[in-house]
């Protein structure tokens, strides 16, 4: 059947290689990246972005859990996989037989996957989570007493700790840097006692997020993990030289036009009232797709090259946009909701929000079209 969508994303797969390429020509010599491909890639696929940057070069993605790496090993994605999130230590040969790395933050944790894998000549790859202020998971590295669990952690038999890493809390935030300097200093030291103690070197060390890269690049150490950065956002205002491209856009079709006089209300809770005789374009973009509900009269829209303004709650379905100013508007014309004019961090700071909810809340019925 011939039909036009409804409601589409458009992916740039080029715009992701060429900011996987400007941040990597911005890293000191021998730092590598390691993609963030967790949560369906942010809402831009997890496997063609996966596959994008294996044909690009990156030799690391990093996920949430064993469903995720499934998912790209069955793709034909052979890059390194680390799975950030704890798993259940009973699918430990399977984690082996994926060929995948596990992040582990604490001793028990540690000892149950070497259980599951005693009896093998088997090792699971696996990075030691350092807890450094995220208040999160992972080793409590400002605790000394916790020293001892992760030397017990690195002599275990079948786990193989080829890398370390902690997470930044604020490296976004300039205006916090003591914490994030403070943060960095209890990994690096607490990675120097552990390498003394037990004589064993990590391959990989790796702390910073998009906000490090950005505002700290002098701890991009071994490797960085940039996620929003990635798919051409900003974390903050701070750019660090980077230019980059935002590579999805979210757009709708006009589904109806609708005339009303002043006075008039629109929505759900008569929220809006008309102030003057106003014509509105419907679009079938609703929270169902992901728009989240408190965009509602706070957003713009782009539609034939102009700012329109969404107006009323937005629905289920369908949203309201002001194009009394636009005669031309006919059913069918394209509206983008966020881009590359209108980007996804204008609209989630509209919406009291992050622009990574923003993207991952797009839901799947929202099909994905790759450019």
């Amino acid at each position: 059947m011939n039909r036009m969508i409804r409601t589409w994303a458009e992916i740039s797969l080029d715009a992701i290689e060429h900011n996987y390429r400007a941040i990597t020509a911005s890293l000191p010599e021998g730092c590598q990246m390691l993609g963030i491909c967790k949560a369906n890639a942010y809402g831009h696929g997890a496997v063609r972005v996966a596959q994008r940057l294996q044909e690009a070069g990156c030799r690391w993605v990093a996920v949430n859990c064993y469903d995720e790496v499934e998912e790209l090993r069955a793709a034909g994605v052979q890059t390194e996989i680390l799975m950030l999130s704890p798993q259940p230590a009973n699918i430990a040969l399977d984690i082996v037989d994926l060929d995948a790395t596990q992040a582990v933050g604490s001793l028990e944790y540690a000892e149950n996957l070497n259980r599951y894998l005693m009896g093998t000549d088997l090792r699971l790859k696996v990075h030691m989570k350092l807890e450094t202020g995220m208040g999160r998971t992972g080793f409590d590295a400002t605790k000394e007493a916790c020293r001892a669990d992760m030397l017990r952690a690195l002599r275990l038999e079948h786990l193989d700790f080829t890398g370390v890493f902690t997470h930044f809390a604020v490296s976004d935030e300039p205006e916090q840097e003591a914490f994030t300097r403070e943060q960095y200093r209890v990994f690096t030291d607490t990675i120097a006692y552990l390498e003394r103690e037990s004589g064993k070197r990590f391959q990989l060390r790796h702390c910073a997020n998009s906000g490090a890269v950005v505002n700290y690049p002098e701890m991009a150490l071994d490797m960085v993990r940039p996620g929003l950065l990635l798919y051409g956002l900003y974390p903050g205002a701070e750019r660090g030289g980077l230019d980059l491209i935002p590579a999805m856009q979210l757009k709708s079709r006009v589904c109806d036009l609708t005339h009303h006089h002043r006075g008039d209300t629109i929505s759900y809770g008569r929220t809006f009232t008309c102030d003057r005789d106003l014509t509105l374009a419907v679009i079938p973009d609703g929270y169902a797709d992901g728009l989240l509900r408190s965009l509602s009269g706070k957003m713009e829209v782009l539609l034939r090259g102009q700012r329109v303004r969404q107006v009323g709650r937005i629905c289920m379905d369908m949203c309201m946009l002001d194009v009394t100013d636009i005669p031309d508007v006919r059913v069918g014309d394209v509206a983008t909701i966020f881009g590359r004019d209108i980007t996804a961090s204008e609209q989630a700071e509209k919406a009291g929000t992050i622009p990574y909810e923003l993207l991952c809340a797009m839901s799947q019925r929202v099909p994905r079209v790759y450019l």
